[in-house]
C-alpha cells in the first residue's frame, strides 16, 4: 500500500512540477533570464535481431534453434527534462502492456544548493553500476546477473550530497524458495522498505563507485492451513559492491563485484533459465528454518575507439551462489560473456553486431544447467 502511494504521489508531483515550470517560464517570459529554464526531449527506438541456440540440456530433448526480431520495449522510450531556477524534473515512457509501467522513470528534485539535492520518483537505484558492459543481447542485458545487479529502477525517496546518495525503496519482493514447505503453511507476514547508499567519484577520464543495501522481512510459518499458531523467522537481505572505469583515451577498462546474501530482492541473480532460486533463502526442513545463500559476482569489460565510426567492446561477468556461506549444498556457478562492434552511422543511428553467450555451469545439485549462444545485430536510433 506504501509503495502504491509513493508511486502516485511522486507521478502526481512530476506532473505538477512539470506545469509548473511551463506556466512559470511563459508567465516571467520578460522578466527571467533564458538560461534559468531548459527543456530537453530525448529517446531512442531500439530494434534486435538476434539468432539463439538452445543446449538440450536445457530444453530436456533435442537442441532449439530460433531467430527473433522486434522492438527492445525496455530501452525504447522517449522522455522529456525540464529545469526551471532550483527544480528540475524528468518523464520517460517506454511501450509496455501495463500502463503503469509505461512510465520507465519519473521523479522530481529539489536542489537546496549545488550539492545538497532532494528526489522523489521511480529512478535509477544507487546500486546500479551497469552502463560500461555493454551487452546487447537478452533485451540488452548489460551483465546484470554477471557482476552487476539486476534491480536498475524503483519508487524511492533519495537525497544526495556532494558524490553520496542514500535512497529508501518503496519496491521489491521476498521471494523464498518454499520448495520443502507446503505454500499454505507458509506466509509472508512483514515486509521493509530496503534501504541503499552509494559514493560516486567522477571525472573527465574516470569514475568509482562503492555501493550497498539492506533490508529484512519476516515470514510465519503455520502448524495447519487454518491454525492460529506459528512460528516466525526473520530473513536479512543486504549487498555491498564497488564498480570503476578509467579511460586512456582509445581504450576503457571498467570492472565491477558485489557480494550480498539472499539477493532475490535487490532483483535477484537470473539463472539459466531465468528464474531466481539460486539466490532465494531455502528453508531447511530439518533444522526448520531459512538458510541464506551467499551470492559473489564480478565483471570485467574492455572497449577501443578505432575512430569516430567505429568501435569495439569485450566483456564477461562470473557468479557463484550457495547456501549459508558455502557451508550446505552445492555451489552454483555461472557466467555470460559478449563481444560487440558498434558501428556509429551518423550521431543518430548505430548498428551494433553482437555474439553472446549463457552458461550455467553448476546448479544447486552440482548439475551442468546448460548454456545458450547468441549472434546477431542490434539497431538504435536515437534524439538527443
Amino acid at each position: 500500500m506504501l509503495s502504491f502511494l509513493i508511486r502516485r504521489t511522486s507521478l502526481i508531483a512530476v506532473i505538477m512540477s512539470l506545469l509548473f515550470i511551463y506556466v512559470s517560464s511563459n508567465a516571467n517570459a520578460q522578466e527571467t533570464d533564458v538560461g534559468q529554464t531548459s527543456i530537453l526531449f530525448y529517446g531512442s527506438v531500439d530494434v534486435s535481431a538476434f539468432y539463439n541456440h538452445t543446449n538440450k540440456t536445457i530444453t530436456g530433448k533435442a537442441p532449439i534453434d530460433s531467430f527473433d526480431i522486434g522492438v527492445n520495449t525496455e530501452d525504447t522510450l522517449f522522455g522529456a527534462k525540464f529545469n526551471y531556477l532550483k527544480i528540475s524534473a524528468l518523464l520517460e515512457l517506454h511501450p509496455s502492456d501495463s500502463f503503469e509501467d509505461v512510465f520507465r522513470r519519473y521523479f522530481v528534485s529539489y536542489n537546496f544548493t549545488d550539492d545538497l539535492s532532494l528526489t522523489l520518483g521511480k529512478n535509477y537505484t544507487p546500486s546500479r553500476y551497469s552502463e560500461h558492459f555493454p551487452q546487447y543481447a537478452m533485451n540488452a542485458n548489460q551483465l546484470m546477473s554477471f557482476g552487476t545487479i539486476a534491480e536498475i529502477r524503483a519508487p524511492l525517496a533519495s537525497v544526495s550530497w556532494k558524490g553520496l546518495t542514500f535512497a529508501v525503496i518503496m519496491e521489491g519482493e521476498p521471494n523464498v524458495n518454499t520448495t520443502e514447505f507446503p505454500t499454505d503453511l507458509f506466509q509472508e507476514s512483514q515486509f521493509l522498505p530496503r534501504f541503499e547508499a552509494s559514493y560516486f567519484l567522477q571525472s573527465d577520464n574516470y569514475d568509482f563507485k562503492v555501493y550497498g543495501g539492506y533490508s529484512n522481512y519476516q515470514f510465519r510459518f503455520y502448524t495447519a492451513p487454518d491454525s492460529d499458531f506459528y512460528n516466525t523467522h526473520n530473513i536479512d537481505s543486504y549487498h555491498i559492491g564497488v564498480g570503476g572505469m578509467y579511460d586512456f583515451g582509445l581504450v576503457y577498462i571498467a570492472a565491477s563485484l558485489f557480494a550480498g546474501q539472499n539477493l532475490s530482492i535487490w532483483g535477484g541473480v537470473y539463472d539459466i533459465n531465468k528464474t531466481f532460486t539460486d539466490t532465494e533463502p531455502f528453508y531447511n526442513r530439518k533444522e526448520r528454518q531459512f538458510d541464506s545463500v551467499f551470492t559473489i559476482s564480478g565483471a570485467l569489460a574492455l572497449g577501443f575507439e578505432f575512430n569516430s565510426l567505429l568501435k569495439a567492446h569485450i566483456g564477461g561477468g562470473y557468479t557463484v551462489s550457495s547456501r549459508t556461506l558455502f557451508e550446505r549444498g552445492q555451489p552454483s556457478a555461472q557466467y555470460s560473456a559478449f563481444i560487440n562492434m558498434p558501428i556509429t552511422l551518423t550521431e543518430y543511428f548505430e548498428i551494433i553486431p553482437e555474439i553472446s553467450i549463457v552458461e550455467q555451469s553448476s546448479n544447486t545439485n552440482g548439475a551442468y544447467a546448460g548454456a545458450e549462444y547468441y549472434g546477431g545485430i542490434y539497431f538504435r536510433a536515437k534524439i538527443n
